[in-house]
């Protein structure tokens, strides 16, 4: 098809109504549950995958846009009130240029589009297997109502000129992947095209002395990196304390695997889970510039001072993005100050009432 035509296509959909994400969550659901229970295993052999290696990509994707899930994302990103009386307003049509490290990653970042009410062009990864193509196809036959919206294009990253011409029909591109690849996306699409990267970032929170005796809000901390699972761009991925002593970042462990214990409580796996946070928090392993650290539900557990916090995270081989601060009110603004000066997008506060982390002051 000519782009004249896409665009006139395209155009006809963003004419339609502001498609509603609670369509798009029950389609989600119905094939996250049917895939769960095993309906699809048939469909692995023929899409050439391994057997055992298929169904676990096809497992991990389903996880993710189960109605828990993404209700979960609705509620964090449109607040409490989000309902289908609030005004929304999409960009309009995204090019999604998925990374291949993460089987059905294009699928998933497609639907997150569709909750926005976006059209949607998918240029998926090489690497995918095919899985985010499988995805999006049984979703559209289970909500024909999606179709108009979910385009996919199985173009080779090299025909760059191809992907060039899908870039300008879109209002912005995302894209998926590390510096080189968010550099090379760069090279092609123009100056006048939005681009959301997601992918080679740090999102940390950042605990003083006061925040460590804090159990609601560590037990708000918990609560995010359970129900994250480290998926989003701002889930908590690290966590740095305002001392230098030990002892005290074993204590402040030992509170986070309390907290996380309580949240796995009556769960089936949750004797299996608590095990195994216990033993993954305390054993010792040599850290970043020498400081010693623990690990718990995935995030390292460092020790950073204050004083140090500017020169240290502004030397690390990543970019930061959200600072989950906790600390008391009095501190609040001196370490919001230092975090931005370190390079955070933002500071926030995690868990609690304010379960995303949301900018703090203007």
């Amino acid at each position: 098809m000519k782009a004249e035509k896409w665009q006139d296509k395209l155009c006809q959909v963003l004419e339609k109504p502001l498609l509603s994400y609670e369509t798009v969550i029950r389609a989600c659901d119905k094939l996250s549950r049917r895939i769960g229970n095993g309906d699809y295993g048939r469909h692995i052999q023929k899409m050439g995958l391994d057997g055992r290696v298929g169904e676990k990509d096809l497992l991990v994707a389903a996880r993710a846009i189960s109605k828990e899930v993404l209700a979960g994302r609705v509620e964090r990103e449109l607040g409490e009130r989000a309902s289908e009386k609030r005004i929304r307003f999409p960009l309009g049509v995204l090019l999604h240029i998925s990374a291949g490290n993460v089987a059905g990653l294009g699928a998933y970042s497609v639907v997150e589009g569709l909750l926005a009410g976006n059209v949607n062009l998918l240029k998926p990864s090489s690497y995918d297997n095919g899985v985010s193509a499988f995805l999006l196809k049984e979703l559209v036959c289970l909500e024909p109502e999606l179709r108009p919206y979910i385009y996919i294009f199985a173009l080779p990253s090299k025909r760059q000129r191809e992907i060039g011409k899908l870039a300008s029909m879109a209002d912005a591109v995302v894209v998926w992947g590390g510096d080189g690849a968010i550099r090379g996306v760069r090279s092609f699409v123009g100056p006048d095209k939005k681009l959301i990267e997601w992918g080679n970032k740090l999102s940390f929170a950042y605990v003083s002395e006061a925040g460590m005796e804090d159990e609601e809000k560590i037990r708000g901390l918990a609560v995010h990196i359970g129900e994250t699972q480290q998926r989003l761009c701002s889930s908590c991925q690290e966590i740095f304390l305002d001392t230098e002593k030990k002892e005290k970042a074993e204590v402040f462990a030992r509170r986070l695997v309390g907290q996380m214990e309580k949240i796995y409580e009556g769960c089936d796996m949750g004797t299996a889970v608590q095990a195994a946070l216990r033993n993954q928090a305390f054993a010792l392993e040599d850290a970043m510039h020498g400081q010693v650290l623990f690990r718990v539900g995935g995030c390292p557990i460092r020790t950073l001072p204050r004083r140090q916090l500017v020169r240290r995270l502004r030397g690390m081989p990543i970019s930061l993005q959200t600072a989950g601060l906790i600390c008391s009110q009095e501190e609040r603004a001196e370490l919001s100050y230092l975090l931005l000066r370190a390079g955070a997008v933002k500071v926030a506060s995690p868990g609690g009432d304010d379960k995303n982390f949301r900018p703090e002051g203007p």
